[in-house]
């Protein structure tokens, strides 16, 4: 084992080991240095020098973390430092030493929180050992104890007495030290024997969720939670500072290039696992843009792989990839995964899954699979603005992708088919320019005019009781007050205060762009065929899309029955306020009332479509299209209703698209 060279005087081999523990035991930082300077190989370390150093780690003489060093505490620290590499030597010894591990376990299990709160002491105070000599890669001083405490508790975590790490894990000084050695500015990620241990022990620290379960990382973000919020800016700055130095060190001489997307998966683990469980943390982490971030860095990673000329590394990239996916749909904040389906996205994450699969390693139907799966996840979204623009603004492939999908021609079809459907959809968007205007007052008679109120215009007004409901002016607000609204309000009031609250309110202007993008859509792919059916012609049923893949699906919804606003396969509509204003919309449909009362409209259809907002809800918007002169329909009154999903049926779920590592 690899040790710190300290300066001192050479100590005497013929001095009897016990007659140098009697001298350490007294606490003098110089004799402990002799104690340790005197074991230098695993077969000397006896039970009594472990007792000794773990002697030095009382917590009753810890001074005030919060006052300077002073004297007495600057003695104190130096014992402490002391301890720590004499602890690391002499716990080393247990590998080779089965019996002296049986001995010392309890002792060093009854002094596990002390010897936590010691290490933090002396990282937070920058202790370092005496005359230390600079270390490859510039470690020296005060860096040379952080990764001291670093390679002791990995120790503690590797090939010892699961009841050592069971308790670590369980342990809040441990996890303060943790986060404290995570924070920590101005030292090396990695030390001399290449690894990672402030990325390690935070992992351990938020444990293995398949095997350990959610306690010991619902403790350590407890801790998070009672820190200072600006504290929560400065841990997600750090995080991502950390994420941006990943993908150079394979460039690295000092660490194994085959370990760094090791690290990667294991940062995008700490990161998944604390932002899912911390709305504080989370909302830090996306005021940094992380999603986006952490992928660029895998993107840079990917590529990285391939210039160094070990693109047969890049399949290794594949845990990581497969721990940020089911993410990004986490279904606690559904609205948020268009958003983080955009950021994703916008950070390259189909450039790095495509040169994954450009791999020869990759073209297994393992990993084939999974990635299909992932270009038809996040193609849900694809009926969403922000998302087709990110997706538009993909640069062309790498050379050495572009090679290697040649010969993973599932995988080639799948990107190709999204790239040119969304060529489609991004047109479409630019030629809406935002989408129709919207007024909530089916009898308004400025319907699909281009003078008619929209979210963005001064004359734009939204119900003040509920927010759920819009109009082009005060007129149309009154009027639909009495016609149908004022039986509405309170419920729509509650249902939009329950999706503000889990982030799945279906905004106004994205009604607006729906609202124009179905017309689009029957007007460019599906009028001729509807307009032939007979039932479409006599106006007993309405056409039906899912917007929810590559491609949209094209169905009928038979407007027979009372039931039909609540037909659909996989979801239900609790909104049962809105069934008076659905049969309204339905009668006259059937009727051709609607049209009647319009100026210059030819002809009415009725159409509904499905927008996914996350993995597990959705909404559906009903739109009446109106006939122009010109032959082609236009957007007009639309209603919003919200999918929740049905008990007799499997939910959208998302199966986990990537096995475990250990698979890999």
């Amino acid at each position: 084992m690899p040790r710190a060279s300290i300066s001192g005087k050479t100590v005497n081999r013929s001095t009897p080991l016990a007659q140098l523990i009697a001298r350490a035991n007294d606490g003098s930082p110089d004799r402990l240095w002799d104690l340790y300077r005197y074991v230098t190989e695993p077969d000397i370390v006896t039970l009594d020098v472990i007792l000794c150093a773990l002697k030095q780690c009382s917590t009753g003489d810890l001074p005030d973390p919060d006052s300077s060093v002073a004297t007495w505490g600057q003695i104190a620290g130096d014992r402490a430092v002391v301890s720590i590499f004499l602890l690391n030597f002499a716990i080393h010894a247990f590998r080779t030493n089965s019996a002296l591990k049986e001995q010392a376990v309890q002792p060093v299990l009854q002094s596990l929180d002390a010897i936590c709160v010691w290490a933090d002491y002396c990282i937070h105070f920058k202790l370092a050992p005496p005359g230390v000599s600079t270390r490859p890669g510039g470690i020296t001083g005060s860096m040379e104890t952080y990764h001291e405490v670093g390679r002791l508790f990995l120790e503690l975590f590797t090939d010892h007495p699961t009841q050592i790490s069971q308790a670590l894990m369980v342990s809040t000084p441990f996890h303060n030290l943790a986060v404290r050695m995570w924070m920590t500015r101005d030292v090396n990620d990695l030390n001399y024997d290449g690894l990672y241990p402030a990325l390690q022990l935070l992992l351990y620290a938020l444990g293995d969720r398949e095997i350990e379960g959610e306690d010991a990382a619902e403790i350590v973000v407890q801790q998070i939670i009672n820190r200072p919020p600006r504290w929560f800016a400065t841990f997600a700055a750090m995080t991502i500072e950390r994420s941006h130095r990943i993908p150079a060190m394979v460039f690295r001489s000092d660490v194994d290039f085959r370990d760094v997307p090791t690290f990667a998966y294991a940062l995008v683990d700490i990161l998944t696992q604390i932002t899912s469980r911390c709305e504080s943390v989370r909302r830090a982490f996306i005021h940094v843009d992380y999603l986006k971030q952490i992928t660029s860095d895998l993107n840079s990673l990917s590529l990285g792989l391939v210039r160094r000329g070990s693109p047969n590394l890049l399949i290794s990239l594949v845990p990581a990839i497969g721990t940020l996916i089911p993410h990004i749909f986490d279904t606690r904040t559904p609205f948020r995964s268009i958003k983080n389906a955009r950021d994703v996205i916008a950070g390259g994450i189909f450039s790095t899954l495509l040169r994954i699969m450009a791999s020869p390693e990759a073209r297994d139907p393992r990993h084939t699979a999974p990635v299909i799966q992932t270009i038809h996840l996040l193609a849900r979204y694809t009926a969403y603005p922000e998302v087709i623009i990110e997706i538009g603004r993909i640069p062309p492939l790498d050379a050495y992708t572009m090679v290697g999908l040649v010969r993973n021609t599932q995988i080639h079809v799948a990107w190709m088919a999204l790239r040119t459907a969304n060529e489609g959809k991004l047109e479409a968007f630019r030629t809406l320019k935002g989408g129709s205007p919207i007024c909530d007052n089916y009898s308004c008679r400025r319907t699909n005019i281009d003078t008619r109120g929209t979210p963005e215009s001064k004359g734009f007004k939204k119900c003040g009781g509920c927010s759920s409901v819009v109009y082009c002016s005060v007129d149309c607000q009154k009027a639909d007050w009495v016609a149908l609204h004022q039986a509405e309000c309170k419920s729509s009031r509650d249902e939009h205060a329950r999706r503000r609250s889990s982030q799945s309110w279906y905004t106004h202007h994205m009604r607006a762009y729906h609202v124009s993008y179905v017309a689009f859509l029957y007007n460019t792919y599906f009028s001729a065929k509807m307009e032939a059916r007979s039932d479409i012609a006599a106006r007993t049923a309405i056409a039906s899309f899912e917007a929810c893949d590559v491609l949209v699906v094209p169905g009928v919804v038979s407007l027979l029955g009372g039931d039909w606003w609540t037909s659909h396969s996989q979801l239900q509509f609790p909104q049962d306020y809105l069934r008076t204003r659905l049969s309204a919309l339905k009668e006259a449909y059937i009727s051709g009332t609607g049209s009647s009362i319009r100026e210059e409209v030819e002809e009415v259809r009725l159409v509904q479509s499905y927008f996914p907002l996350g993995m597990k809800l959705g909404v559906i918007l009903t739109v009446e299209l109106t006939k122009t002169s010109g032959g082609q329909y236009n957007g007009g009154y639309s209603v919003v209703r919200y999918g929740v999903p049905a008990p007799n049926v499997q939910s959208r779920e998302l199966a986990r698209p990537y096995s475990s590592p250990s698979s890999n």
